[in-house]
C-alpha cells in the first residue's frame, strides 16, 4: 500500500491533424464527410467539374460555419493547397477526428495529445506510474482532473481528497460548446474508501464500478466459479448473487482474470453461462465547508448495486436522482449514519437504505440545512428527526415520523402539492412552517414538555387545534 499523489506532471500538447487530400478528383455529387464523436459535418462535391483544388476551401469553410455541431468547435481548423487541418484545444485534451472524400485518397497523420489533466497520463503522477490496487490515490493539489476519469475504474485504490485540491475532478455533462459530453464526467473507481474534502472550490463527482453483465460456469462440487468475460474490478469481500450461488455468499479470491472462488459455506451447483451479480458495499467521508451546490461533491452509482455509506462533517452534498447522475441507480441503497453541521444536503429523488426510500431514520442536526426535492419520501413509520437545524420539504411524498427538537423548523412553503404527516413531536423553539396546508389533514401534534405557545405554528388558514 502506498500513497500515490496526482501532481499534474504532463506538458500540454495539442492534438494535431492533417488530412492530406491526393489522388483523383473527388467524385462529382460525392460526399465529403468529417466526423467527431458520431457527428458529421459533410460538402457534396460538384455535379461537375469539382478538383481537389476547388474541394478543399469548400471543406474549410463548412467545418469552420457557426452551424456546426459542438465538437467541431473544440479546436481551430485551416488548409493548404493540399490538405485541411486541426488542433485540438489548448489544454490537450484529446480528440478523434476523421475525414472521408468520395473518389479521393485521404491520408491522415496525427499526434500523441497530453495534458496535465489526464488521470489516465502516468507522467501527471508521482514515480510516473497509475495508483494500483491497495494504493491511495491523493489529490493535494490545486490541478484540475478532467480527462481519463475511467482510468481507475478497475483498481482498488482508495480515493483521498486534501484540502489542498481546490478544482475540477469532473467534467460537466454539457459542453461549454453545447454538445453532450461524450467522455466520462465522472471519477469512476473499484474502491471501497473514499475520503473527500469539499472546499466549496471544484466539482467532484465520483461513481464507484460494479461489473456488470458477467456469467460463470461451474462444474459443481466446489465454490470455484470459472469462464467469467472478465474479473476486473471484483474484490475479496464482495457480495456475490446468482442461481445456484447459496445466500449470503462473498468473494473469498480473485484466482485469474477468469476465475474466482467464494467463501460459500456450501457448494455452488453446476451451471454454464449463469448471470451473476455482485453488490459493493462503499464509505464515502466527505468533510469540509462547501457552500455552492454546482460544486457540491456528487455521489453518482455506476453498475448493478452499490451499497453507499456517507459521512458528511461540515461538507455538501448533492444527491441526484432521475438523471444520469443518480446515486439510486439499479438497486442502489444509500445509507446517511450521520449529518454533523452539514452547509448542504440535498436529495433529489428518493434515498435509499433499503431499496429506493428512507427506511431508517434521518437526522438532521447541529445546523444542518436539508431540502427534499420532487420525488423524496420516506418509508411509512420512519422517523425524521431535526434538532437545531432545519428541513425544507419540497416534495409531495410521505415525510414521515417527525420529532422537531430545539430549534429545529420544518418548512414545506416550497411543497409543489399535498404530503403526508404521520405524526409529529415538537419541543420547546420547534417551528412548523406550511402557509400553504400543503400537510394532509388530519395529523396528530405531540406537545414535549411544552405548550402550543411555545412553539411557532404557521398553517396558513388553521385557526385553532383540536386537544384530544
Amino acid at each position: 500500500m502506498a500513497n500515490i499523489f496526482y501532481i499534474g506532471g504532463a506538458s500540454t500538447t495539442r492534438k494535431t491533424y492533417t488530412f492530406v487530400v491526393s489522388g483523383a478528383a473527388p467524385t462529382a455529387s460525392g460526399n465529403s464527410v468529417f466526423t467527431i464523436n458520431s457527428k458529421t459535418v459533410t460538402v457534396v462535391a460538384a455535379a461537375s467539374g469539382e478538383t481537389i483544388a476547388t474541394l478543399l476551401p469548400r471543406l474549410l469553410a463548412a467545418v469552420q460555419s457557426s452551424n456546426v455541431p459542438g465538437e467541431f468547435k473544440l479546436g481551430t481548423w485551416g488548409s493548404t493547397a493540399t490538405s485541411i487541418t486541426f488542433i485540438g484545444p489548448t489544454d490537450g485534451r484529446d480528440v478523434t477526428v476523421s475525414l472521408t472524400v468520395a473518389g479521393s485518397t485521404v491520408t491522415t497523420t496525427s499526434n500523441t495529445a497530453s495534458s496535465p489533466y489526464d488521470l489516465a497520463n502516468t507522467a501527471n503522477w508521482q514515480g510516473g506510474v497509475l495508483p494500483g490496487n491497495s494504493d491511495v490515490a491523493v489529490f493535494d493539489r490545486d490541478t484540475p482532473v478532467r480527462y481519463g476519469l475511467s482510468a481507475l475504474s478497475a483498481v482498488t485504490c482508495e480515493i483521498r481528497r486534501t484540502p489542498g485540491h481546490r478544482s475540477d475532478i469532473s467534467l460537466p455533462d454539457v459542453h461549454a460548446n453545447g454538445f453532450a459530453e461524450y467522455l466520462p464526467t465522472k471519477l469512476l473507481c473499484s474502491g471501497a474508501t473514499w475520503n473527500i474534502t469539499d472546499s466549496g472550490i471544484g466539482a467532484v463527482r465520483l461513481s464507484v464500478n460494479v461489473p456488470t453483465g458477467l456469467t460463470f460456469n461451474a462444474a459443481g462440487g466446489n465454490k470455484i466459479l470459472t469462464s467469467i468475460s472478465s474479473t476486473a474490478g471484483l474484490v475479496a469481500g464482495m457480495a456475490v448473487s446468482g442461481t445456484g450461488i447459496d445466500p449470503g455468499s462473498t468473494i473469498a479470491s480473485v484466482d485469474s482474470s477468469t476465475q474466482i472462488t467464494l467463501t460459500s459455506t456450501s457448494n455452488v451447483t453446476a451451471g454454464t453461462g449463469v448471470a451473476i451479480t455482485f453488490l459493493r458495499a462503499v464509505a464515502v467521508n466527505i468533510t469540509g465547508s462547501g457552500t455552492s451546490t454546482s460544486n457540491a461533491t456528487r455521489i453518482e452509482a455506476t453498475g448493478a448495486s452499490a451499497t453507499w455509506t456517507v459521512a458528511l462533517i461540515g461538507g455538501s452534498l448533492t444527491i441526484l436522482s432521475g438523471t444520469t447522475a443518480a446515486i439510486t441507480a439499479a438497486n442502489a441503497v444509500l445509507s446517511i449514519p450521520y449529518l454533523l453541521p452539514v452547509t448542504t444536503f440535498v436529495a433529489n429523488g428518493t434515498l435509499a437504505q433499503v431499496a429506493v426510500t428512507v427506511s431508517t431514520s434521518f437526522d438532521a442536526t447541529n445546523g444542518s440545512d436539508v431540502e427534499f426535492l420532487a420525488g423524496s419520501s420516506l418509508t411509512s413509520g420512519e422517523p425524521l428527526r431535526i434538532h437545531s437545524s432545519t428541513v425544507r420539504w419540497s416534495s409531495t411524498g410521505n415525510s414521515g415520523v417527525h420529532t422537531l427538537g430545539l430549534d429545529a423548523t420544518f418548512n414545506s412553503s416550497t411543497a409543489p402539492g399535498a404530503y403526508a404527516i404521520e405524526s409529529s413531536t415538537v419541543s420547546k423553539g420547534a417551528s412548523y412552517i406550511d402557509p400553504y396546508e400543503r400537510a394532509t389533514k388530519p395529523f396528530v401534534i405531540t406537545f414535549d414538555s411544552c405548550t402550543p405557545d411555545d412553539v411557532t405554528l404557521q398553517l396558513g388558514n388553521v385557526t385553532s387545534l383540536e386537544v384530544a
